[in-house]
């Protein structure tokens, strides 16, 4: 008798329920899509009051890393420059260097505070302090960096101590302790002032080219395995999330995020396409051997976290940007 008052209570809220779950596998298969796509800004990532030289001129300070990897075109600016160098195997990479690359090109990078990063095709990286530092009682990390746009994929080991490894992009803010994890920017189109699009109780994302939608940028997150968990917010801090392992979840400029969706193995594939080169880094990372070269070097360092004045941020911002599949 009391199954059957129980069915009469709850079947009639059933549709809602089904269509609740409707609601999520869509919402989650279209920022699988925005994973997936390599978005195209409406104009070059390159400001126009930048010259690319020949050759390569180091940046000033002490180094924060390496490159271990480039494919096609890369470009870095340094700190306060008006000149951009192609970066090859073994450049290394200078707090405030503002990382670029072209379409069919990518670069992977290991960085002193024992993370390691891969920036995908249009893709526009700027690493504002990557600070590390190991005493007989513990670790110390303090990363900040800034996604302007493209796609990102990036391995951060854990330490035994603080750490603070902060990625902001134009609408979101995550922050890491140990984690393989991506970030995409890029374009979408929505309807003036309709934000509920991207939340859980929507019908479905809305990425058309329609009459009356204005284009935006949005940021999703996909984590990886092996107990990632990344915080993930507007770039206020507000509205955060715990985003757990295997999970997706994005942000659109002036929105709340959408809630965290588990996509299974299917985010690895994703992991694999934004950042191959990360699998093989991440042996080096996790490695309980001494650190490659270069790494030895830096970590031998004291490295004091205000030794550089606070960076201005990056200037001409980014144009709005539209996507072509």
């Amino acid at each position: 008798m009391k199954v059957i008052c129980y069915l009469v209570c709850w079947l009639p809220l059933f549709p809602f329920f089904v269509q609740a779950n409707e609601n999520i596998t869509e919402n989650k298969m279209e920022l699988l899509k925005f994973l997936e796509k390599e978005h195209v800004p409406s104009e070059s990532l390159l400001p126009d009051h930048v010259t690319v030289m020949k050759g390569f001129k180091p940046g000033t300070g002490l180094s924060v890393g390496e490159v271990q990897k480039v494919e096609g075109t890369v470009l870095v600016i340094h700190y306060g420059s008006d000149r951009a160098y192609r970066v090859q195997k073994k450049t290394s990479i200078f707090r405030g260097d503002t990382l670029i690359t072209e379409h069919d090109s990518s670069v992977a990078l290991l960085l002193i505070d024992k993370s390691a990063l891969s920036l995908a095709p249009r893709s526009k990286l700027l690493i504002k302090r990557s600070f590390y530092n190991v005493s007989s009682q513990a670790e110390k990390r303090n990363t900040k960096i800034q996604l302007l746009f493209g796609r990102l994929r990036s391995f951060v080991s854990k330490v035994t101590g603080d750490s603070d490894y902060t990625i902001t992009t134009p609408t979101a803010l995550a922050g890491v302790r140990g984690t393989d994890f991506a970030l995409v920017v890029g374009p979408v189109s929505r309807k003036p002032s309709k934000c509920k699009v991207f939340s859980q109780s929507s019908n479905s994302l809305s990425f058309a080219e329609n009459e009356g939608v204005v284009t935006s940028l949005m940021t999703v997150l996909v984590t990886g395995d092996n107990s990632s968990s990344v915080e993930f917010s507007d770039p206020e801090g507000k509205s955060s999330v715990i985003v757990d392992s295997l999970s997706v979840t994005g942000v659109l400029s002036g929105c709340t995020g959408t809630e965290p969706s588990y996509l299974g193995k299917k985010a690895l594939d994703v992991l694999r396409d934004i950042g191959p080169q990360i699998d093989q880094l991440q042996e080096i990372l996790t490695a309980q051997q001494k650190p490659v070269e270069f790494l030895l070097e830096l970590l031998q360092r004291d490295i004091d976290v205000l030794e550089y004045p606070p960076l201005s941020p990056v200037s001409p911002p980014l144009s709005p940007v539209q996507s072509r599949k």
